[in-house]
């Protein structure tokens, strides 16, 4: 027993196609020689991928990375596009919602948040433009951060010890001058 039948099948090829002029943004699969497996296949990767998606935020990169050797690539792009369109999948307020969280957990220097970002295959570009429209707000919670390490170290260790451990943390020279300062 055939559950789409040929008309059937006509109607979703030709209603799956994203209206634009933007041959890019067409589903690969929706052509004339799709066939139901076909569909079927592309529905359940990109099931597989939206809930990868939806489970915690992840960005393209991870996406690419989880899924690249068993998904073709021409599918995956595609589905990418699609999540993105919807945005399940946007770099921007991932870089967001991650620094809103090591500002909240962790004391982090921006070198440590940045490099953070950078390991979960977000592009340099757009995590320098988010530090430069949000420079006063990063260079205020790295201050906090360093003062929160410094009273947290600071009866264990040397003040030169302390200096070089938040130095190889990240932090800059100014910021750890102005945190000791301040602290004591």
């Amino acid at each position: 027993m055939k559950i789409v039948d040929d008309e059937m099948l006509q109607k979703l090829k030709k209603d799956s196609k994203i209206k634009s002029d933007d041959a890019e943004n067409t589903i690969p699969f929706f052509s004339e020689d799709t066939n139901i497996e076909e569909l079927e296949q592309y529905d359940k990767f990109k099931s597989r991928v939206l809930k990868f998606a939806l489970y915690k935020k992840r960005s393209e990169a991870e996406i690419k990375t989880k899924f690249g050797k068993e998904i073709p690539e021409e599918t995956l792009e595609s589905i990418i596009l699609d999540l993105k369109k919807y945005n399940y999948i946007d770099d921007t307020n991932y870089i967001k919602r991650a620094i809103n969280e090591f500002m909240t957990l962790k004391t982090l220097s921006k070198y440590e948040i940045k490099n953070k970002l950078l390991s979960k295959g977000i592009k340099s570009d757009l995590i320098d433009e988010y530090f430069q429209n949000n420079q006063e707000e990063l260079d205020n919670y790295e201050l906090n951060s360093c003062k929160k390490l410094i009273k947290k170290n600071i009866n264990s260790k040397d003040e030169k010890k302390l200096i070089d451990y938040l130095f190889r943390k990240g932090y800059s020279q100014d910021i750890i001058k102005l945190a000791i300062e301040t602290v004591e």
